[in-house]
């Protein structure tokens, strides 16, 4: 298994990401090549295999689908989502970006990029298929 992620001006092995309490999983939702409900099944099986790895990860998707598809809160909602996602984006000590379909050109994740800018919070970036097998 892969075990560095891409940090932006350097790298960091599963292990160095240990010193996190806790973990912002960004992922495309909206712009996801292969649709909604694949982009919460992707992502909830990447931070799956976080998880039983030991790690505490945040996924908005993952907490925030369901939500939309048994609980009729509006997908696209930003009065809704901002602010229930940025009470764990402040929390969160990294961000990690799931490299998946639509991840560069999600308005989202580059929101939560400048966040974590801005606030001198690592960034880094995780291929799903890094966690092959897991």
């Amino acid at each position: 298994m892969p075990s560095h992620l891409r940090l932006v001006n350097d790298e960091i092995t599963l292990e160095g990401l240990r010193k996190y309490s806790l973990i912002y999983l960004a992922s495309p939702y909206t712009l996801y090549a292969k649709g909604l409900q694949a982009a919460f099944e992707d992502v909830t099986e990447l931070a799956g295999k976080l998880v039983k790895q030991g790690f505490n990860i945040f996924a908005p998707i993952t907490y925030g689908h369901p939500l939309t598809t048994h609980g009729a809160v509006n997908a696209i909602d930003e009065k809704i989502w901002y602010p229930l996602n940025d009470a764990f984006l402040h929390k969160s000590d990294c961000l990690l970006v799931a490299r998946m379909t639509g991840h560069q050109s999600s308005k989202g994740i580059a929101r939560e990029i400048r966040y974590f800018e801005m606030v001198g919070k690592p960034i880094y970036f995780i291929h799903p298929e890094a966690l092959e097998g897991y």
